[in-house]
């Protein structure tokens, strides 16, 4: 799976994605893993998505497709995709 934009801002870390997951998805830090899936967790519901692509949107102050949008279903995919 090949997900494509290259974010203005490299200096994303997984400490400041973590708060980011943790913040969204109101839940503590220790939970958010490299593992952590849309599909293993409730807190990751289809609303709390949209929020995570608006933060993220913000972050990189650029739009990210619906398409990616929906690819970005793990923190080491959202991970992996900000550090391009």
């Amino acid at each position: 799976m090949k997900l494509e934009m290259k974010s203005k801002n490299k200096d994303i870390n997984k400490l400041k994605l973590t708060k980011i997951f943790s913040n969204i998805m109101r839940i503590n830090q220790s939970k958010v893993k490299l593992n952590f899936s849309q599909k293993a967790n409730k807190e990751w519901d289809s609303m709390n998505h949209v929020r995570l692509i608006i933060e993220l949107e913000k972050f990189t102050k650029q739009k990210i497709s619906f398409n990616t949008s929906q690819k970005l279903n793990t923190f080491r995919l959202v991970y992996n995709f900000l550090k391009k």
